[in-house]
């Protein structure tokens, strides 16, 4: 059913994860996505190959509630899904590029699951702040 208040709710009847996929190929030109059963393998340089998985419905839902709550700030004149499927893409790049991803990703009912484990994202992420004692010097 059309929400006559998301004007450009244009693509309902294409599979949101078919969407994600073409935005996710769009976004990351240089990775190989093979849709896997509830989700997809994504490998990449970066990410190594990373597994998300996703139902069809918690995936539809999630696109549609939290685009719902952002579209009118971030991406007026998208849709719903539209914008929720871009937040979605943002969530997922800071999860790859500040979390441990040792096993699949997983989004349900509530959204994206985050691993715990934060990634070493510099140097300076990976010093023990009790190890020093530490010296810091300037270059010319």
């Amino acid at each position: 059913m059309r929400d006559r208040s998301d004007p450009g709710q244009a693509d309902a009847d294409q599979p949101v994860l078919e969407r994600l996929l073409a935005k996710l190929r769009m976004q990351h030109p240089e990775a190989a996505l093979t849709p896997a059963g509830d989700g997809v393998t994504w490998t990449d340089e970066d990410a190594g190959a990373v597994t998300l998985i996703v139902s069809e419905r918690d995936l539809a839902d999630l696109v549609r509630s939290s685009g719902r709550s952002v579209r009118d700030d971030l991406w007026p004149g998208s849709s719903f899904e539209e914008a929720g499927l871009n937040l979605l893409l943002v969530d997922l790049d800071e999860v790859l590029d500040t979390r441990q991803v040792t096993g699949p990703l997983t989004i349900d009912e509530n959204g994206l699951v985050w691993p715990e484990a934060r990634r070493a994202s510099s140097i300076l992420d990976g010093l023990d702040p009790d190890g020093g004692p530490y010296h810091w010097t300037a270059g010319d």
